[in-house]
């Protein structure tokens, strides 16, 4: 167990933080602790920024607290799993749906038949991860919808840019509600997708798109 006094402070990449204290308790997955994590670390928040009072989050990012003895890289929640023999192997798996149908997610282990493929195991593609922190790549370029080209302005345009500047990178977040692009493309990305996209319109003034 770890008793509380230890001061933490967590950053995100949009400027938001919270401050607290380092606790352990147990993590369930379900009411009944049918899955549970025993004494898995959190921060206990007493202070907030940026991020509009949230009530509890377990993040999944590969984490570079070495809080406890339990480390490597990773999901924090996932090494626990591991180190406590919940899971085979430290892998998880997203699955995001249509809206309306149910996404969830695997830990320890993909199943191949919930992609739209089907696809087998050599149809992967494995992206290196390039952060501690994030699941972050390399941006290698953008096409916005199936086509060739998009018409915009009655102007057909290539609807693929390759990108190839090391410094840019991506991040995949399921749970935020921005994507960030490489600033020299804001200008074309964001035309292809008005032009595809019903009420979805941008500010230039904020460099941001958005939809109704």
């Amino acid at each position: 167990m770890i008793d509380g006094d230890t001061l933490i402070t967590f950053s995100y990449g949009d400027g938001s933080y919270n401050y607290g204290y380092l606790h352990s308790d147990q993590f369930a997955f379900d009411s009944a602790g049918t899955i549970k994590v025993d004494d898995f670390p959190y921060c206990h928040t007493v202070d907030q920024y940026g991020s509009n009072d949230t009530a509890g989050l377990t993040g999944l990012s590969r984490g570079d607290y070495n809080f406890t003895s339990v480390g490597g890289k990773g999901p924090r929640l996932l090494n626990w799993m591991s180190y406590q023999g919940l899971v085979d192997s430290r892998v998880m798996a997203f699955y995001l749906t249509d809206p309306g149908s149910k996404s969830f997610i695997d830990f320890g282990a993909y199943d191949l038949s919930n992609t739209l493929g089907p696809y087998l195991e050599e149809d992967i593609p494995w992206i290196p991860v390039e952060s501690q922190f994030f699941w972050a790549g390399s941006v290698q370029g953008f096409q916005v919808g199936d086509s060739a080209t998009v018409n915009v302005n009655g102007e057909n345009v290539p609807s693929a840019y390759a990108y190839s500047n090391p410094q840019e990178g991506f991040i995949f977040d399921t749970g935020t509600l921005l994507m960030y692009i490489p600033s020299s493309l804001y200008t074309s990305i964001s035309e292809l997708m008005i032009a595809q996209v019903p009420g979805l319109a941008s500010d230039s003034y904020y460099g941001m798109m958005y939809g109704d």
